[in-house]
């Protein structure tokens, strides 16, 4: 597959299912940034083992989502289940988190030596 793509990992009752998504769409859709799960999404299809090829069955699907309608599946996945974040996403809220810190220390935090601010470095 010549697409970027991640996992949404969900297990119930026994059984793993994955979809594959778009990193940064996977990542926004998440955090409410993209209300449309069909963005995200890169096939609409439900697999129980993404780097074999299995798809799962449709009753597996009515048994533990309660439809097969794969975009309602999805939806659930996205709500219950794991998104795989990319190295590159987690060094970006690594880094982020990282300034946020130090903005914070040195935004409210005196050096009591110099009773000056401390530097933001």
């Amino acid at each position: 597959m010549s697409q970027e793509y991640t996992l949404v990992r969900y297990n119930a009752g026994g059984e793993k299912f994955e979809i594959l998504v778009d990193p940064d769409k996977g990542l926004a859709y998440k955090r409410g940034e993209i209300t449309n799960v069909e963005k995200a999404l890169i096939v609409d299809t439900i697999f129980t083992d993404a780097s074999k090829g299995l798809k799962a069955s449709q009753a597996k699907l009515e048994e533990v989502f309660g439809t097969s309608d794969p975009f309602q599946v999805a939806e659930q996945m996205f709500d219950k289940g794991t998104l795989l974040l990319t190295t590159q996403q987690r060094r970006e809220m690594v880094e982020e988190k990282r300034r946020k810190i130090i903005h914070l220390i040195s935004t409210t935090y005196v050096d009591p030596r110099t009773k000056l601010p401390h530097p933001p470095t």
